[in-house]
Formats: C-alpha cells, structure tokens, sequence
C-alpha cells in the first residue's frame, strides 16, 4: 500500500515556541526537504514571547455566550461533549470552504489520547507520532495510506475561564480558530490550517487532557 507524506504540526506560529513543522515519510511516500532527519525538539527561534490567540483578558469570551454552553443533545457514541466540540469546530471550517465533514474514529482517539498524555509529561510535540513511525507502529493505529497531526501549545493552554466545562469548551474553540487563521499557503506558517482542511482526510482523532486548567490537545487524521 502506498503512504503518502505525514504531516505534523506543532503550534509554532501561533505561539511563538519550541515547534516547528516536521514531515515523516512513509513507505512509498515522497521525499521533502524538511523531514525526519529535522531535529524535532529544535526550536523556534522566536523569543516565545508573544502572547498567544484568545488568551487576551480584555477579549475573552463571555461565558454565557452560546458558542460556550455545553451540548446536551450529543449522539451517543461513545465521545464526549469535548471530542464533540473539537469535531465541530473543524467541520465548521470545512464546510465554509466547501469541504465534507470528517467523522470521529475511536482508534485515531486513542492514540491522539495517548499523544496529548506524552505531551504533558515530555512537552516535546509529536513525539509520540515520531515514536510511532519510528517503531512501525503507526500504520496499526488507525491511519491507514496517510497521517497528519495537529498539536496544541505543548506545555498547554493556558485557563480561559473559572468554570472546568465552559474552560475546556473556549480552549477548544481558540486554539481551532487559531489554526484555521493560519489560512492556506506552503510551509510551518500554514501547516494546522492545511492539516484542518485537508479534503483527502475523512477521519479525525481527538486528545484532550486538562492540567490544572490547561489544555493539552492532540488531533490526529487520516482517509
């Protein structure tokens, strides 16, 4: 089976941090100048200074804003309102832009959890992806001829609200709305947007850990 290009994406633009684009090739798949021979711990050289989307006090959004009340009438299977939301929120982007919607997959959720998890430990993006691909172990985790992963801010995102619901909901929201800014275009700066809006991805696995009140997100995707 040919596999084609993996895409990861940590949240470097957005966030000015230790997080760059790396591309990971699979069996079959074609060779990029900025591959797994990258370093993928270097850093951004940006200072990490700058603050970063949606975490602005004086913008905040308000709590009782509709876009942050939990969904009661969620189908029942087998995610939560949280996967949901995440799931929302791209295919909101995608349909604006004409693209069909993608579809939880429980296996692509396990692993992504399982990503977020690395992620609060070692704060190193992707490197359960890397580890994955390295121990030929990806291929049986739910992707099947190709892989993208979007990656939120690796020591977490930072507490948007007091309430433990509406908190989670807003991070979810901000850091896809942040991605979807990114806006199409080659390279790290349009990487979680081109991963987002990929139309050849039908599959999404979602990853979210909270830590104190920040969040640590992992979207996994795939045909």
């Amino acid at each position: 089976m040919r596999r084609t290009l993996l895409s990861l994406v940590g949240l470097s633009l957005l966030l000015a941090c230790s997080s760059q684009t790396i591309f990971v090739d699979g069996p079959g798949a074609p060779a990029d100048t900025n591959d797994a021979a990258v370093d993928p711990t270097q850093s951004d050289p940006d200072s990490g200074t700058k603050p970063k989307p949606g975490q602005d006090s004086s913008i905040t959004p308000d709590p009782m804003d509709s876009s942050t009340v939990p969904d009661t009438s969620l189908p029942n299977d087998g995610f939560d309102q949280f996967q949901h939301r995440n799931l929302d929120d791209i295919n909101k982007y995608r349909a604006g832009k004409g693209v069909a919607a993608l579809k939880l997959d429980t296996k692509l959720c396990t692993f992504a959890q399982a990503g977020s998890q690395q992620l609060t430990q070692d704060h190193t993006p992707h490197q359960h992806f890397i580890n994955a691909s390295n121990n030929n172990t990806l291929w049986s985790s739910g992707f099947t001829s190709s892989a993208g992963e979007n990656q939120g801010d690796p020591n977490g995102w930072t507490v948007l609200n007091n309430n433990a619901t509406t908190n989670e909901l807003m991070q979810i929201d901000a850091i896809q709305l942040a991605m979807y800014n990114e806006g199409p275009g080659v390279g790290e700066a349009h990487g979680h947007y081109m991963n987002m809006m990929n139309a050849k991805f039908t599959r999404v696995g979602v990853g979210l850990i909270e830590v104190s009140g920040h969040l640590y997100l992992t979207n996994d995707f795939s045909d």
